[in-house]
């Protein structure tokens, strides 16, 4: 009789534990807005966070594992939270998987945010040592390799760490397409390159950068800091040719000047001389 008491009782839990799960997945479900903590924190209304906290506590690992093919993709988003913070060994798998499904969600403005961005995001801000920790290694070893990943992913990750030679084919691929143009997607290989690999990609580096300061709409182009960068990157291959390419352009185009970046464009332009090449730049920085 107490043998059968206790495995009623285990069923019990069981039954019990398994409406509790529903009842909060309806509850995301019915609200179907991806809330995060920075709501939380910031006093807005949070009602769905609350939601994931209670999901994130009281559901298993492996019921978690089969909430992130959820068909609604704020339950799935906030299952693959919750694994990241159960520490979660095998997060390159759920990370693919919201790239290959282009996972979006509605955040309550008039956009939707990809899943794979804000679990990458959540996954990183704990990180401390980002060159040697594993499970984002093999994260951002996906986004580099991965046709769906967003401009903002392939920056962090090439910004985390020099990776092995034999990425650098996939890289260059990344860097240069076919009119070598520099663009939102592709400017972050080409630095890259540029910082690690100078030497062996200077032809293709030097085509990109001096193709980019030869456009009329750099303004409109990456901005002021995007034309720092490249100017930046091209005086370091101290080529005569280049540097008169160089001050050519920040003759022709002065939008640099009314920006916060005048100061450092003042700066390189000392320190490499370009006054040589064009005598009125001392007018232009002052």
């Amino acid at each position: 009789m107490k043998t059968l008491i206790i495995i009623f009782l285990i069923l019990l839990s069981f039954t019990t534990y398994g409406q509790d799960i529903e009842a909060i997945i309806n509850n995301i479900e019915e609200i179907n807005i991806y809330h995060s903590e920075l709501r939380k924190s910031l006093g807005v209304r949070h009602d769905n966070y609350l939601n994931y906290e209670l999901l994130r506590d009281n559901a298993t690992t492996q019921k978690l594992i089969e909430l992130v093919y959820h068909s609604n993709p704020v339950v799935s988003c906030y299952a693959g939270l919750a694994l990241i913070e159960k520490d979660y060994t095998e997060l390159d798998r759920i990370f693919l998987y919201y790239l290959d499904s282009r996972t979006s969600v509605p955040t309550g403005t008039q956009r939707s945010d990809p899943v794979s961005n804000i679990f990458y995001y959540a996954y990183i801000q704990d990180v401390t040592d980002k060159k040697s920790d594993i499970q984002l290694f093999k994260i951002d070893s996906i986004i580099i390799y991965h046709q769906n990943s967003f401009w903002s992913l392939y920056k962090r990750a090439l910004e985390n760490r020099v990776y092995p030679v034999s990425f650098n084919d996939q890289i260059s691929d990344l860097a240069f397409n076919s009119d070598y143009t520099l663009n939102i997607a592709n400017r972050y290989a080409v630095f890259y390159l540029s910082n690690w690999y100078r030497a062996e990609y200077a032809k293709e580096i030097k085509i990109v950068l001096v193709n980019y300061l030869e456009q009329d709409n750099i303004k409109d182009n990456g901005g002021t800091a995007q034309y720092y960068e490249v100017v930046s990157e091209l005086i370091k291959f101290n080529d005569e040719e280049i540097k008169q390419i160089v001050s050519k352009k920040l003759i022709s185009d002065t939008s640099w000047t009314f920006r916060t970046f005048k100061e450092r464009f003042k700066l390189l332009i000392e320190e490499n001389n370009l006054f040589q090449y064009q005598y009125d730049l001392r007018r232009l920085i002052n």
